[in-house]
């Protein structure tokens, strides 16, 4: 008997008709669910890109401009530590001290180095620089080589054994000769 119900039930076009229905719309609720996936997938993805390009241009905006603020601080204190220079270390040392403002911009200190590159007086951070030459290190070559203010290569420093980098702003005289420079340090630790 349970046999003849199936075989009755399966010869039901009204039975057929509802199956038919039924797994259409189950295959095509299937290939919805997959399309809409693949384009919520793909529009993440891309809103996702644009968030994260935005990001990083607003932070590399910010930093440019915090380098070019601490740079221009250095360029406006360079002129000013010509008389503390020529007066001798003690005073340029006492002078430098002075600069918290233009200490506070550079979280590895201040150096202000001779001709030659010698650092002759440091601020902020003492590391025991004094007496050593940075001629190698290239934002200070370049403020004392070629007069230019320049943003340095990240490096490990020498006294501090740190990731660093250096910006540097030459002192020029009443002849416009370099007589020394002046440099921030930045410890990126």
């Amino acid at each position: 008997m349970k046999h003849t119900f199936l075989k009755l039930f399966w010869k039901s076009l009204r039975t057929r008709i509802t199956l038919l229905i039924l797994t259409t719309i189950l295959i095509g609720t299937g290939l919805m669910t997959v399309a809409i996936s693949h384009t919520l997938h793909h529009d993440i993805e891309r809103l996702l890109i644009e968030q994260q390009t935005a990001l990083a241009t607003h932070m590399g905006n910010h930093l440019d401009g915090e380098l070019a603020d601490r740079l221009k601080a250095l360029t406006l204190v360079a002129p000013t530590l010509l008389p503390s220079l020529r007066a001798g270390p003690d005073v340029l040392q006492a002078e430098l001290d002075q600069r918290r403002a233009t200490q506070s911009l550079f979280n590895g200190g201040l150096l202000v180095l001779d001709a030659q590159g010698t650092a002759i007086a440091e601020a902020g951070i003492l590391a025991g620089r004094l007496g050593v030459n940075y001629l190698k290190n290239d934002s200070i070559a370049s403020a004392l080589r070629d007069g230019k203010a320049s943003v340095g290569q990240p490096r490990i420093g020498e006294k501090l054994h740190q990731p660093m980098f250096t910006m540097s702003a030459p002192i020029f005289d009443e002849n416009g000769r370099i007589v020394g420079a002046v440099s921030g340090v930045t410890n990126l630790a």
